[in-house]
């Protein structure tokens, strides 16, 4: 319990230290704390991690200013009606939260990986306010769609439904402002329009568009040329 308190108490002071000083006071601090962590991680100021075990981070990742990362697992679910969705792409344990190389999560990225699971291939890119989740609530029963639920976290005691599907991301993602993954995969070098939501798994070389968000063609022409 005492080194939980601790570990908050030095969270809480590092995280608005602005500056380089402040980036490399929380790199020293972090990389001891991720499960685990390579070179030249810069990590925002007011950065809220949570599950730091779980969190896998590659070589040169900026987790810019107000990014909210989570990842684990809980002791149980309780009563919570669960629907579990297979994500074959999928290669890491549950509730683990996987960050390649070359990485940028901008300001206000929202990545929660709890329950679920996320992984981001290299060169992926995440602009402001992107929201990743691999478990969410669910609007109704699936074992009863009769059945009336809640969705809120302080609900005790009442019918709540939960949604998981582990993410994947592969290679150079471009994720745009404000679009939101509930679970699946996007292939290698494709590229999500601003405000989409994506549910489901979609091949290499995508355009996603669109609530919910469907093909809009090909990134790039044709086969796209490595540098």
């Amino acid at each position: 319990m005492w080194d939980k308190i601790m570990c908050a108490l030095i969270e809480a002071f590092l995280r608005p230290i602005d500056g380089g000083l402040g980036e490399a006071l929380r790199y020293r601090y972090y990389r001891r704390r991720f499960a685990s962590c390579g070179r030249n991680v810069r990590i925002g100021i007011n950065v809220k991690l949570s599950g730091l075990d779980f969190i896998s981070v590659g070589d040169d990742v900026w987790i810019d200013d107000n990014c909210i990362l989570i990842a684990g697992v809980p002791d149980s679910f309780g009563d919570r009606e669960v629907k579990y969705r297979d994500n074959p792409d999928y290669g890491a344990a549950d509730g683990q939260l996987r960050l390649g190389s070359n990485i940028h999560l901008a300001p206000s990225c929202i990545l929660n990986a709890f329950g679920g699971g996320i992984e981001i291939g290299d060169h992926c890119g995440l602009s402001s306010g992107v929201r990743i989740y691999s478990m969410s609530n669910h609007y109704r029963s699936f074992e009863n769609p009769a059945r009336i639920t809640y969705s809120n976290p302080m609900t005790k005691g009442l019918p709540v439904v939960l949604s998981v599907c582990p993410v994947k991301l592969g290679r150079n993602c471009f994720v745009t402002l404000g679009a939101t993954v509930l679970g699946g995969t996007i292939g290698e070098n494709s590229y999500v329009a601003p405000g989409a939501l994506v549910i489901g798994r979609f091949p290499a070389n995508t355009i996603l568009s669109g609530t919910p968000a469907r093909p809009a063609g090909s990134r790039f022409s044709s086969g796209p040329e490595e540098v």
